[in-house]
């Protein structure tokens, strides 16, 4: 049968001012991670402003802006969430509680709630919009069904993008042991502005949503970047004359490194490509480092320490989105070991990210299971 989606969920709206004690329990649209039901990390430095959404243990959050992100994920305990998200329960009479989680992260769902973002710069889902959006559901039998088998895949999912994580962590890891706090440099070495160690650092440019997928060249946007490489899953594609314009101006090849401006979303990237051209959207910035003196997993690895992260934060301007510039991103002093150990640690990058490349194959398929089962169950 056909449902309505404010007959299948209910719309948590109460909201509160947070005080100092509700950083504690807060969980923003950064702490989520696409493709994860779990939330691993939450809270901040300081009490969030304006008013957050009221959320309980095991309600269902939901990123309404930028929704292409795919970021849905269960609240792990009382607190308060963005005002950019949604909080969801199901009406359990419509759906079963255990398949909801899974039907509001399915591509079934987020395909169809993506449609309906509005805006350019930050599209963003209304709730009157998808209110009255329908969808089909199985009976609650079926349904219950379904959930037993998709939570057994999503143990086996997990299980792969914890061990994707701790290889990620191993990397930063082994960045300390070699090299130490970029920040506070207890090793001694030698620190250089990044402009002086660069060729360029530049970004690209904004064009209207009407130019997009117009064309065959791929966009690169920041959220095709995640930490040691690219995701194309989600490409935007522009004409050649678009392109021909960025491109030629940024130019990015291997080995160069892309870092996101926009404070929104964080990462970091080697470009790892060779034989694609791909032009960038404004909110990220290409570098072009001297390879003879810098390498640019290392730079990712300085770029994506925690200390440096935060330092980097604090320059941040803006009002509703933080963004770095160009300008400030120039005169980041950066330490500079020897190339020769700056390689070694390279070496290094390539050994985990080979891992982590079969990891989430494995992860690729598992998704492709469950979207082939959602479909089968659910349309």
């Amino acid at each position: 049968m056909k449902y309505r989606f404010d007959e299948i969920a209910v719309n948590i709206t109460t909201k509160k001012k947070p005080t100092e004690q509700d950083r504690f329990n807060y969980i923003g649209l950064e702490h989520l991670d696409s493709g994860s039901l779990s939330v691993s990390r939450w809270g901040s430095d300081v009490a969030p402003k304006g008013e957050k959404l009221l959320m309980h243990k095991g309600d269902v959050l939901f990123g309404k802006r930028r929704a292409y992100q795919k970021k849905v994920a269960i609240a792990p305990f009382d607190g308060i969430f963005s005002a950019h998200g949604m909080v969801l329960r199901p009406n359990e009479e419509i759906i079963d509680k255990d398949s909801f989680p899974m039907f509001i992260s399915s591509d079934y769902f987020l395909d169809a709630a993506i449609a309906l973002s509005v805006g350019s710069l930050s599209p963003t889902i209304n709730w009157r919009d998808l209110a009255r959006q329908e969808f089909e559901l199985p009976p609650l039998d079926k349904q219950r069904e379904l959930a037993d088998v998709l939570w057994s895949i999503e143990d086996t999912r997990t299980a792969y993008q914890e061990l994707v994580t701790a290889t990620e962590e191993l990397v930063k890891s082994r960045f300390i042991e070699m090299f130490g706090d970029p920040v506070t440099n207890p090793m001694g070495w030698e620190k250089r502005k990044l402009i002086d160690v660069c060729d360029k650092i530049t970004d690209g440019t904004h064009f209207s949503p009407e130019s997009y997928d117009k064309g065959e060249y791929k966009y690169v946007t920041a959220k095709n970047i995640k930490e040691g490489g690219f995701d194309f899953s989600n490409i935007t594609y522009v004409t050649e004359e678009i392109h021909r314009e960025i491109y030629n101006r940024c130019n990015p090849v291997y080995g160069d490194v892309l870092y996101i401006k926009d404070g929104v979303t964080t990462g970091i990237a080697m470009v790892n490509t060779l034989h694609e051209e791909f032009s960038l959207l404004s909110s990220v910035a290409l570098i072009k480092q001297q390879r003879d003196i810098l390498n640019g997993a290392f730079l990712c690895g300085v770029l994506n320490n925690s200390n440096m992260y935060k330092m980097i934060r604090s320059m941040m301007g803006g009002a509703a989105i933080t963004r770095l510039t160009v300008a400030k991103i120039k005169p980041f002093q950066i330490i500079l070991p020897p190339i020769a150990i700056q390689n070694k640690f390279a070496d290094f990058v390539q050994l985990a990210d080979k891992s982590k490349s079969a990891l989430q194959q494995s992860i690729d398929n598992i998704h492709a299971l469950k979207a082939a089962l959602i479909r089968e169950y659910l349309t």
